[in-house]
């Protein structure tokens, strides 16, 4: 098979990162897991209404099978939270595998 543009890969861990996020926001573990196998729960619930990934950076391995992410989670307050102060973003590491055509992560 002819190899993919790093511009596919590069959308298509873009958007795992988004689907981790959005999964996260919904407080949906299941689908968190589904993404992050090593995710081990929140600790008394889920704690944001919006998670919103930024500075993501993806590095690409030359042969195009294995890629790191790095990116910052920010997380946005439940209505009824805004007296506590605002948490610092959660640092997101991975690195990924590609399997077929679907990247995995392998932390």
């Amino acid at each position: 098979p002819a190899p993919v543009p790093a511009t596919q890969d590069r959308a298509s861990i873009e958007r795992l990162v988004a689907e981790y996020a959005d999964a996260i926001s919904r407080g949906d573990e299941a689908a968190i897991r589904a993404i992050d196998p090593a995710f081990e729960g929140f600790s008394g619930g889920p704690m944001a209404t919006r998670t919103t990934p930024t500075d993501v950076v993806i590095t690409i391995a030359p042969d195009g099978r294995s890629a790191a992410v790095r990116a910052r989670l920010h997380a946005e307050a439940p209505r009824g939270r805004s007296a506590a102060p605002p948490r610092p973003p959660a640092e997101l590491r991975w690195s990924l595998r590609k399997e077929g055509d679907t990247w995995r992560v392998v932390r």
